[in-house]
């Protein structure tokens, strides 16, 4: 193939929309321009965070949700100037945008509502890398914030991808939204013969020596309810430890554990008594 046979092939139209041939070359050109555009970007992204973090009053949070913008709008002024220089009207850019909309359909409103969503998520910082949330089962921490998608680490070390409208679109906790501490409240039981003064006292103390159980909000002991078996209290308390958090209660259960041994406070256990009114003749 010589090379006026190959310019032909090249530029041959392959199809024409309301006056615009798409031929092989035309394709090409697009491809190579949204190369570039797409790496200059990225390169501005960078130089834009790098910059930002130098600043000792800007977080890694905002330098990340700025820097991420920069990239999204420049790469939507670069895509609208690349297709400009291929001489591309808007009229001819609509037709184009409108065929390619009808080819990628609801899929392109799912990235749409998840574009907007991360929008939305980056510039109000309703969650932010580093927060620890609660989605439906989901409990984590969460390790990046994308313009279309959100990465947390759960407490089973497990990465989740969570699309940005589900997010926005559902209610879920933020743990460290204001403060980085989370109430526990932990059931304990004791016998109706115990000394309940001395059971509020173990309870409380109990707190005082349990590593991330904070002082200052300080421990509550609340009388619960009369089981059916015991007498139940429920003790509160507040932890630093927000995502491990079952690590304090097994700590605080267990010394809770040893000073009732020590005190000869008893956990009751479940039991029917049973009740013989006569007995069967042999």
């Amino acid at each position: 193939m010589n090379l006026t046979a190959l310019n032909e092939f090249l530029n041959h139209p392959l199809v024409k929309i309301q006056g615009l041939d798409l031929s092989v070359a035309l394709l090409l050109r697009v491809a190579a321009l949204f190369v570039i555009v797409l790496f200059m970007s990225r390169a501005i992204r960078t130089i834009t965070y790098k910059a930002l973090a130098r600043f000792p009053h800007v977080d890694n949070s905002t330098a990340n949700s700025v820097s991420t913008l920069v990239y999204y709008m420049i790469l939507a002024l670069g895509v609208t100037w690349a297709l400009g220089t291929l001489g591309l009207d808007s009229t001819s850019l609509a037709v184009f945008t409108g065929a390619l909309g009808l080819g990628v359909g609801l899929g392109f409103q799912d990235m749409a509502k998840n574009f907007i969503s991360g929008i939305i998520m980056l510039i109000s910082k309703t969650i932010k890398p580093g927060d620890i949330i609660s989605l439906d089962d989901l409990t984590g921490r969460v390790e990046m914030v994308g313009m279309y998608s959100s990465q947390m680490k759960t407490v089973h070390d497990a990465t989740v991808i969570i699309p940005n409208s589900e997010i926005l679109n559902n209610k879920f906790i933020n743990w460290t939204h204001d403060r980085s501490i989370r109430m526990l409240e932990i059931p304990i039981g004791v016998h109706y013969d115990s000394d309940l003064d001395v059971v509020q006292k173990i309870l409380h103390d109990a707190a005082a020596v349990v590593d991330h159980i904070l002082s200052e909000p300080g421990p509550r002991v609340l009388l619960d309810t009369y089981g059916d078996s015991s007498v139940n209290f429920t003790v509160r308390v507040w932890t630093d430890e927000v995502m491990y958090y079952r690590r304090v209660i097994s700590a605080y259960n267990l010394e809770v554990w040893r000073r009732f041994k020590d005190q000869k406070v008893s956990i009751p256990y479940p039991q029917q008594d049973v009740y013989i009114k006569e007995m069967p003749r042999v």
